[in-house]
Parts: structure tokens; sequence; C-alpha cells
């Protein structure tokens, strides 16, 4: 069901709990507020959105279609192995809107690009961080370019990882995301990545 959501700031919503498939429509109008997806289940925003909430993933999937449905003023957090997922064919596209911060939790977390023929990017002072296990699944691209880093490790599950670069000044790192600390299995690149 379609609707707005107006989750009051410093509030969370928990939800996903009882493990099944959902579709997301409504559309969060507040600012400040949390969303928590627990469960095993996927739940697919395909209209609607977070809004300007942040997103905490503990478990299963968050499937979108466009960056549009993860709001502009937000953190996102995945852990215990949660997948946020991205179905979008763009080429060149945004796997989710520039400038943002993706914690990837002890548990570690999963970026999946579906679609075979996208390019989606993570880019212009994104950071990726925490001390988790950050794997990138589904055949698509996604690239990185001036986004900030230090997670603990890579896995390169399908498809392709791209860590471009750029020479702009006003970054940090002019790489896109690797891992901080380079130990001898700090990347993994699987068998048909």
């Amino acid at each position: 069901a379609g609707g707005t959501l107006n989750l009051p700031p410093g509030s969370t919503l928990v939800f996903g709990g009882d493990n099944t498939d959902t579709i997301w429509n409504a559309t969060n109008a507040s600012v400040g507020g949390s969303l928590v997806k627990v469960g095993t289940g996927t739940t697919r925003m395909n209209a609607g959105g977070t809004g300007d909430a942040n997103l905490v993933i503990s478990n299963g999937v968050i499937s979108v279609n466009s960056s549009a449905r993860l709001g502009s003023q937000y953190d996102i957090t995945i852990d215990n192995g949660a997948t946020l997922e991205s179905t979008s064919s763009g080429v060149g596209s945004d796997f989710l809107a520039a400038g943002k911060l993706i914690m990837i939790g002890a548990g570690g977390g999963t970026l999946k690009v579906a679609d075979g023929g996208a390019i989606l990017m993570v880019r212009d002072a994104s950071v990726i961080s925490g001390p988790g296990t950050l794997t990138k699944d589904g055949p698509g691209e996604l690239r990185t370019y001036n986004a900030e880093h230090s997670f603990g490790k890579l896995i390169v599950k399908q498809g392709l990882w791209t860590a471009g670069h750029s020479t702009s000044a006003g970054y940090a790192t002019s790489f896109g995301a690797i891992p901080a600390a380079l130990a001898p299995d700090a990347i993994t690149i699987q068998n048909g990545a």
C-alpha cells in the first residue's frame, strides 16, 4: 500500500520481523528518524522510499529500483550479512546519492547490482566505513570514485567492482573504495567475478 509515513524525529520504526517478502510503497515525509529492517525477507521499495530517515539493514534484503528510494539526507548501516540491492538498469546512475555514508557492521554486509547491464556509482564524498567485510554481489558493475573508505575487507562475489580515481584535490583519497588495511586477504575475487 502507498501513503505517507510521518516518522517523528528521533524515533525508530522496525519492520520485516515476520520474515516474509514485502513491498514498501510508502513515502517517509519526516527527517531524523530511523528505519530498521529485520527478518530474513526482502523488502522491495519500488515507489515511495525512506525519505530522510537513517536506514539500518540488520537482516535480509532491501531492494530499490532507484537511488531516489533512499532519500537524500541519511546514513545506511548494513550488518549481519544483510544486503542492499539495486535493480536499476542504469549506466552511470547512482547506487545511492552522492555524499552519503554506508557503515558496514562487524557482521558484514552486501551491496548488490542485480542487473547485468547496469553500471552504478558510489561517488563524490560518499564514505564506506566500518569494521566488517563488504561483499559486492550481482552481475552488474559497481564503480566507486572520490569515495572515502575504511571498511574491513572486500569480497567480489559476482560482477565488477571498479575502484576508479579522480585528480580532484578536494578529497583525502583520490581512489575509489578499497579496504583500509592492506592485508594478504584484504580483497578476495571469487571465481567468475
